[in-house]
């Protein structure tokens, strides 16, 4: 009972009540009605009340994915592209990070068409990590990462010493000679290519 009553726009309350409940996932819809156990006068049905109040149960995190870069690429212009869905979706953000810090690329506060995005970016030389967190009304928060490698820096090739037979400090035609160079690059050697005097042209896995 409330003692005294509370008047709230116009109606006058006498009580209250709290009861727990179980929600399952989605949107849940929790109906109360109230009776008097007599008939209003001269006669009719019991007077009544009723109402209602709604809320979603969601448990699932947002799906976000981001692709469409290559892990190495030479090429500093490119199109980074991505899906995000949820059924409470809130608002999504895409960052960038690069030698020169982090700064947000894109950001949305409502599901794309299709559920898919796209956003032309420039890489920097070297790594650049793409991440894009989608968060729901719900406040739970999900994540997706892209690194692409921006090289744009030829491999360096430093001539070593040719190796002749035992014994020998030259060779003549037929003979076996090996030919030497160290090759570098900061992300790796993929194959060497040997080219000789005539033109025939021999290639080297690093």
């Amino acid at each position: 009972p409330l003692d005294p009553p509370v008047e709230e726009n116009g109606t006058l309350w006498f009580s209250q009540f709290n009861h727990p409940f179980t929600l399952a996932d989605g949107l849940n819809t929790i109906k109360a009605k109230g009776e008097l156990p007599y008939p209003p006068k001269p006669n009719g049905p019991n007077l009544t009340g009723e109402d209602q109040v709604s809320g979603f149960l969601d448990r699932m995190v947002p799906s976000v994915s981001l692709h469409g870069i290559q892990n190495i690429t030479a090429n500093p212009v490119q199109t980074l592209l991505g899906e995000v869905d949820d059924q409470n979706f809130a608002s999504m953000e895409v960052t960038q990070t690069n030698v020169f810090g982090t700064q947000t690329i894109y950001s949305i506060n409502a599901l794309p068409g299709n559920r898919a995005f796209s956003v032309p970016v420039s890489l920097l030389e070297g790594e650049n990590v793409f991440t894009a967190t989608a968060i729901d009304q719900s406040n739970l928060t999900s994540t997706a990462s892209l690194t692409a490698f921006l090289d744009m820096t030829s491999p360096t090739l430093t001539p070593l010493s040719t190796r002749y037979p035992v014994g020998a400090v030259s060779a003549r035609a037929g003979d076996l000679a090996i030919i030497q160079v160290n090759a570098s690059d900061q992300r790796g050697v993929q194959r060497v290519f040997i080219t000789a005097p005539d033109g025939t042209e021999d290639m080297v896995r690093s």
